[in-house]
């Protein structure tokens, strides 16, 4: 039997093995770059074009709404607003004719809700009320999605660009940025991690960070490997475990994983729990 133990498979390091199966083959437990647990047989773990605990299909929905959508509405609304429905009675988006009252009615819906622009005798006032309130509130919008290109699908990053965006979370958030952060990287000014996948071949941030190899000395500094050692013990006296990527990326009294790879010498989880379980300084 093969052990995965401490190999890596898309966005998930396996921990252990499992007594659990499924269809016949063993389980293995894992950890999520997210600092979710997931359990995984070894067919989904090599077969899998991205293997996660479920966050990769989520944020790649995320994804897809934020090219797509802002604020609840479609960033191509002009074009939108030009094509007619099938079921339209008047050939004008947004017109309907009342029949039983022989009148027409002018709406328009915009960021999740419809406003009702009035009654007209005749088709063409209905269309000017329309065309005036297309002009009153996607003018605005189209503004707003100019200033939000900045995170669109259609900019280009480049790695000196992801490096001068992520000096700049960390100079604002005293902080490396972590896995959530790139997933809402429109409101933290960041690349999304598929283009991170793509320029640097991982979704690991951690991988990404020593790759870019940026000063982090408002941690780094502060640490050596006594002090590293202790912050670990304590936290594990007080939760009765050791922390978790999460609770490195989360805790202000632990040191960065770089930090704790520094000056321990160690490379995986893996090689952490078992540094704690069998080294009794």
């Amino acid at each position: 039997m093969e052990n995965l133990t401490g190999q890596r498979f898309g966005m998930l390091v396996v921990i252990r093995k499992t007594d659990k199966k499924q269809y016949g083959y063993l389980i293995w437990e894992c950890r999520c770059d997210c600092g979710n647990i997931a359990y995984k047989s070894i067919q989904q773990l090599k077969h899998s074009k991205m293997a996660s605990c479920g966050c990769y299909l989520k944020e790649f929905h995320n994804e897809q709404m934020q090219r797509t959508l802002l604020n609840g509405t479609y960033r191509n609304i002009v074009k939108r607003a030009q094509t007619v429905r099938r079921d339209s009675t008047t050939g004008i988006r947004g017109v309907t004719k009342l029949l039983n009252r022989n009148k027409y009615v002018a709406t328009i819906y915009f960021k999740k809700k419809r406003y009702f622009l009035g009654n007209y005798d005749t088709i063409e006032e209905a269309k000017l009320s329309r065309k005036a309130a297309e002009e009153r509130f996607y003018k605005e919008f189209i503004r707003e999605c100019e200033e939000n290109k900045y995170n669109s699908n259609k900019i280009i990053w480049n790695k000196e660009e992801i490096r001068q965006a992520i000096n700049n979370f960390i100079f604002k958030n005293k902080r490396e940025p972590v896995y959530e952060d790139f997933r809402n990287a429109v409101t933290n000014k960041l690349p999304t991690t598929h283009i991170l996948k793509k320029l640097y071949g991982t979704y690991s941030i951690a991988i990404i960070m020593r790759k870019l190899n940026l000063d982090t000395s408002h941690n780094y500094g502060k640490w050596d490997r006594k002090n590293v050692i202790s912050a670990i013990k304590k936290f594990n006296k007080v939760n009765g475990r050791l922390p978790t990527s999460k609770d490195l990326k989360q805790n202000k009294d632990l040191p960065y994983w770089k930090t704790i790879t520094t000056h321990l010498r160690i490379k995986t989880m893996v090689d952490f729990k078992n540094f704690f379980e069998k080294n009794n300084e």
